[in-house]
């Protein structure tokens, strides 16, 4: 939830929620609204209890979801065997992915002339 507050601030271009709660359709539409040029990619474990029931409504709404199958909750931040170590490496890799594409939009430029005309 925290990921999605700081995001309808409007002055990031991309957040990520690695295994959040509280998200929903919701809650994504309400940060898309207040964002609309933003990137939300939620990212949760099959077992995450609240996470995981939402998922296919988050995504029905237009956010970016990646589920984990066959990791515990809490995957992310107790990398413990091989298989969680390699998710936990997917989930970075996704992170940065869409870091990455929020800061490579195109820029748009402006004439000084628009702004002065006798610059």
């Amino acid at each position: 939830l925290i990921a999605e507050h700081v995001a309808r601030s409007g002055e990031f271009g991309a957040a990520v929620s690695v295994n959040g709660w509280e998200h929903s359709a919701a809650t994504y539409t309400l940060t898309h609204e207040a964002a609309p040029d933003l990137a939300m990619l939620y990212m949760v474990s099959e077992d995450n209890e609240y996470l995981s029931s939402v998922v296919e409504e988050i995504a029905a709404a237009g956010g970016k979801v990646k589920v984990f199958q066959d990791l515990q909750e809490g995957f992310a931040a107790s990398a413990s065997d091989e298989e969680v170590v390699r998710a936990a490496g997917e989930i970075l890799q996704a992170a940065e992915q869409i870091f990455a594409e929020a800061c490579l939009k195109k820029s748009n430029f402006v004439k000084v002339g628009t702004f002065h005309p006798d610059a």
